[in-house]
């Protein structure tokens, strides 16, 4: 089963499949099967100087975008329009993992958002 979290700045939306929930801010929770890739979409606009960082990697995921700042995917077409972040994920190894976002500038640590992102790797 492949599904995609999506976590926006007033709270977090995780999206699996066709439902979504609302979960609240700050983190999630979720299962995922070893062996089955994933996406974590950020709600993002570079263009403000603010982006999202994986800060807290986990050694059981292996990933297939821009390790640090995801793949950046636009939803409009003028100058400065907004999209998403998206960071893919595939699980090598039963168990717990952690990751930890954080939307700030680059330069500076003031006013830093941060998303935790909990996974539960289990056996396909």
């Amino acid at each position: 089963m492949r599904f995609i979290l999506l976590l926006l700045l007033s709270g977090v939306v995780l999206s699996i499949n066709k439902y979504s929930y609302h979960v609240g801010t700050g983190s999630v929770t979720e299962t995922v099967k070893m062996g089955e890739e994933f996406a974590i979409s950020l709600a993002s606009n570079p263009t403000t100087g603010y982006r999202w960082e994986l800060v807290a990697p986990s050694t059981d995921l292996e990933t297939s975008s821009n390790e640090k700042y995801g793949d950046f995917e636009t939803s409009g077409t003028g100058i400065g329009a907004g999209g998403k972040q998206v960071f893919r994920f595939n699980p090598r190894k039963v168990g717990l993992a952690n990751l930890r976002f954080v939307h700030k500038r680059p330069w500076t640590d003031d006013d830093a958002k941060t998303v935790a992102v909990n996974l539960n790797i289990v056996l396909p």
